[in-house]
């Protein structure tokens, strides 16, 4: 399994929110080997389902210390109603991180706490559509309908939760939708948000696209264009082509400002 661009066998998968966590330091390390040399193995590893939750760098050092690393299941210390990756989140977001790094663990939390969320609710779905039971999965109230639509965005929430600006928060999500890769990245240190964003961001063409605008362009050229393109759309349709002289208008000004 590799964590952290570091390839370690656990001798079980890793949960991949757990996998994105930044490494101890060499220091650090060296502390918890000896402690559990003189003490032995005081906080077990958690495990769900075979899959590894917390204690990466126990097993690590308890290999180092010739020690046998104890495990407990996850749902053996945990009775609360949070997925596995909320409480991987709320175990880890008081880590020495900065705010880059805990607003981008928080976005990635936030898309596995989604699928997590689903597949539960998959299987309750499954057992109360049994004998007996006719499934209806469309089936959506005007109640739940309107709690949704009032419900913020992920943006708007992460940024409210975590006292953050929405644009930092939307440049998280920019580098989780288009360059996954990049998110441990940001994680662990190893990239600044920003710069990750930037490569996440679509590269626009500097080719002009409007109506033939030429590379030298000017004032009175930009004026002429828009005039032509009114003029144009008014014959066709009038006054009531206005949305589309609108989008025009806007083309125009994508293109001209391209070239800049």
């Amino acid at each position: 399994m590799t964590t952290n661009g570091e390839q370690h066998n656990y001798g079980m998968p890793v949960h991949p929110l757990c996998a994105m966590l930044p490494s101890m330091s060499e220091l650090e390390f060296h502390d918890l080997q000896e402690s559990i040399k003189k003490h032995g193995l005081i906080t077990p590893v958690i495990v769900h389902h075979g899959e590894l939750v917390d204690g990466r760098h126990r097993i690590r050092a308890c290999r180092a210390a010739q020690v046998e690393p104890r495990s407990v299941e996850w749902r053996d210390v945990y009775d609360g109603n949070a997925t596995v990756a909320e409480w991987i989140w709320a175990m880890n977001e008081r880590r020495n991180l900065t705010q880059e790094q805990r607003v981008m663990l928080r976005v990635e939390a936030y898309r596995f706490i989604d699928l997590e969320a689903a597949k539960i609710k998959q299987i309750a779905a499954g057992k109360e559509g049994g004998r007996g039971h006719k499934k209806n999965p469309t089936q959506k109230t005007a109640q739940g309908l309107s709690r949704r639509k009032r419900e913020p965005d992920t943006r708007t929430k992460i940024a409210k939760e975590m006292k953050v600006s929405r644009h930092m928060v939307q440049q998280a999500i920019d580098v989780k939708d288009h360059q996954p890769e990049l998110a441990a990245e940001v994680i662990q240190g190893k990239m600044p948000l920003r710069e990750a964003a930037k490569q996440a961001k679509p590269q626009q063409s500097k080719q002009p696209i409007a109506f033939g605008v030429s590379d030298e362009w000017s004032p009175a050229l930009a004026l002429a264009l828009i005039r032509t393109a009114v003029d144009k759309e008014l014959k066709k349709a009038g006054m009531d082509n206005l949305p589309q002289i609108i989008y025009i208008l806007k083309t125009i000004i994508m293109g001209l400002e391209s070239m800049q």
